[in-house]
Formats: structure tokens, C-alpha cells, sequence
């Protein structure tokens, strides 16, 4: 019963996908990688909530990395679809509805964590897309590029 959380995951991901204009097979891998998304996350219970969810959003970068080479399209159509079942929506309502019901202090703590959790997404996105940068930068050189990019504008 547990593994349907998974299922879930995947089907709630087909669904923004397909809001998002996805057709075909994309439809299917950006919404498994949502799926091993939320996996990443429910497998690390080491630590606590923020590096749950900075584990899970590198194993989605990393995934959405590789796939976006293999399917030649963007990273941020995996990552977008991808995200959605990690997005710490439930403590962003819990932060809200006790604002409106007065209780303050439990209201800030939902919504530091909320931020914390946001934080650790958006700085996993960014240091794998900085490694992959990197690493690309070592194939090919930035004065390669320079040139490359100087024999195009004498083509002109």
C-alpha cells in the first residue's frame, strides 16, 4: 500500500504534463522522473526534512540532465514536471491557515521550514547544473567556443 504514493506521483506528474502541452513519450519521462523524485525523498530519512529534499532534488537534476541529452529537449521541462511531487506544499497551507487562525509562532515555523525546503531545491538544481556546466566546459574550451563562434559572424 505504501508504493502507491509512487503511483500517485507519476499520475499527478502525466496530468501537469499534460497541462504543460507534453505530448508523446515525453509525457511518460517527465512524469517518471517526478516518481523517483518523491522515491529519493522517502529513501532518505537520515537527516532531517531540508536534506531530504536536497537529496531528492539532485537525483532529480541528475535525472533530468541525462534525460534532456537523450530526448534533446530542455532540462527545465523535466525539472518543472519533475518537481512537483517534492514541492513543499502541505507546510506552505499549514503556514497560511494558522496565520489566519492566529497562532503566530506555529505559523512561522511552517513557513521557515517551507523556505528552508525551497532553498535546498532550488540549491540542488543549481550545483548540478553548475557541475554539468563544467564539466561541458572541459570538452569543449571556451576558446573553442570563442572561435567557433568568431568563424560564424565572418560567415555572415
Amino acid at each position: 500500500m505504501a508504493d502507491m504514493i509512487y503511483i500517485f506521483s507519476f499520475f499527478s506528474c502525466i496530468g501537469f504534463a499534460l497541462l504543460y502541452n507534453l505530448r508523446g513519450q515525453l509525457v511518460f519521462w517527465t512524469s517518471l522522473g517526478g516518481a523517483l523524485g518523491k522515491l529519493a525523498f522517502d529513501l532518505n530519512v537520515i537527516a532531517g526534512e531540508a536534506f531530504d529534499f536536497f537529496i531528492a532534488s539532485i537525483a532529480l537534476a541528475i535525472y533530468a540532465e541525462i534525460m534532456a541529452r537523450v530526448t534533446k529537449v530542455p532540462v527545465m521541462v523535466y525539472l518543472i514536471v519533475g518537481v512537483l511531487p517534492i514541492v513543499p506544499g502541505a507546510g506552505v497551507y499549514r503556514a497560511i491557515e494558522n496565520f489566519i487562525n492566529g497562532n503566530i509562532p506555529v505559523s512561522m515555523r511552517y513557513a521557515t521550514n517551507s523556505l528552508v525546503a525551497c532553498g535546498a531545491i532550488a540549491l540542488a538544481f543549481i550545483l548540478v547544473s553548475s557541475i554539468v556546466r563544467i564539466f561541458k566546459l572541459r570538452r569543449f574550451p571556451l576558446l573553442k567556443q570563442h572561435q567557433k563562434l568568431d568563424f560564424r559572424l565572418r560567415m555572415k
